[in-house]
């Protein structure tokens, strides 16, 4: 699963990195991951955590992608070890 907020970021990533925006997209469409939709419930759960990763440098897509974990009940994957110092109520993995 993704949040589609993260969705954007990805798409924003690789466009940074030179990757055409519709390669892009084709790309992280072909993962095949369940789209949750950021909802108002969330934009008010990851407002919420603002207070609580501010001293951790994270961005509002850090806590969008904790608010949708915490929404599905599932942990949040992540490869950013700023992450894992977070303490949002959602489980933190670290893939690498």
């Amino acid at each position: 699963m993704i949040c589609s907020v993260n969705y954007g970021e990805i798409l924003a990533k690789l466009s940074d990195h030179g990757v055409d925006l519709k390669d892009a997209d084709h790309y992280v469409s072909s993962l095949q991951l369940a789209e949750i939709v950021f909802d108002n419930k969330q934009a008010r759960l990851a407002a919420s955590m603002r207070a609580r990763t501010r001293s951790l440098g994270l961005s509002f897509a850090d806590r969008a992608c904790f608010a949708c974990g915490f929404s599905q009940n599932l942990p949040v994957l992540t490869a950013d070890r700023a992450l894992q110092k977070a303490d949002v109520g959602v489980k933190i993995i670290l893939i690498r």
